[in-house]
C-alpha cells in the first residue's frame, strides 16, 4: 500500500509543477513559444500516465499458437456431430432472411438457430452472471477468427463482443446454437486487425 502512495504523490507534484508553468505562461507574452511547448509536453505526459481499467479474457488465436494449430488440423470445427452445410455454404445475407432462424434482437441483425436444446429446468443466464461456453467464430468467407473450447466471461462486463453477451442470455445450459451477427454486434466498422477487416 505504501508503494502505491509514492507514485501518486510524485504524479501530484508533477501536476502542480505543470500548473505553475501554466501560470507563468499566461503572464508572459506569446513570444515565449519554448514555455508553451513545455506546458504542452507536461500535459501530454500527464495524459500518458493515466491508465484505463482493463479486463482479461482468454482467447485462442489459431493463427499464432502452435498447439491450437495442431488441434485445428485434427478437428476442423468444434461441433463435428452437427451438419454445418447451411452456414458453411450459404451466404450470410440469405441466412439473415431465413425463416428457420430466431431473432435475438428486434432489428433482426442478431439471430440464432438452435441445433440442440438445452436443459429446460435451468434458467437463462442473466447480466452479471459468469458463464462458460465453447465457441468458434467465422467470417462470411469461412475464415476461423476465434476458437475457444472454454471461454469464460461475465455477462455485461464487455469482455466479449455484444453478440455473445446477447446470445448467451437467450440460451440454456447444454444448448448448441448457430449465431449470426451483423458487424455492429461484433467488431463494428473498424474490425479487429489483422484478422477481421474493417467495413
Amino acid at each position: 500500500a505504501e508503494e502505491g502512495e509514492k507514485p501518486c504523490g510524485k504524479e501530484q507534484a508533477e501536476t502542480e509543477g505543470c500548473a505553475e508553468r501554466s501560470r507563468t505562461t499566461e503572464i508572459k507574452s506569446s513570444t515565449h513559444s519554448k514555455e508553451e511547448r513545455k506546458e504542452t509536453e507536461c500535459k501530454e505526459r500527464r495524459k500518458l500516465r493515466k491508465t484505463n481499467s482493463w479486463k482479461m479474457v482468454r482467447f485462442q488465436d489459431p493463427s499464432t499458437e502452435d498447439d491450437v494449430l495442431e488441434w485445428d488440423r485434427s478437428a476442423e470445427i468444434l461441433f463435428p456431430e452437427y451438419a454445418v452445410e447451411e452456414w458453411t455454404y450459404t451466404p450470410f445475407e440469405e441466412l439473415f432472411t431465413a425463416e428457420n432462424w430466431e431473432n435475438i434482437t428486434e432489428d433482426q441483425l442478431l439471430r440464432k438457430k438452435v441445433l440442440q436444446n438445452g436443459d429446460s429446468q435451468v434458467l437463462h443466464p442473466v447480466w452479471g452472471q459468469e458463464v462458460t461456453m465453447k465457441m468458434q467464430g467465422v467470417l462470411e468467407d469461412r475464415t476461423v477468427v476465434e476458437k475457444d473450447c472454454k471461454l469464460v466471461f461475465v455477462i455485461g462486463e464487455g469482455d466479449v463482443i455484444q453478440a455473445l453477451e446477447e446470445c448467451v442470455m437467450s440460451m440454456k445450459k447444454g444448448e448448441i446454437a448457430l449465431l449470426l451477427a451483423d458487424s455492429q454486434y461484433g467488431y463494428g466498422l473498424l474490425g479487429r486487425e489483422p484478422d477481421i477487416p474493417a467495413w
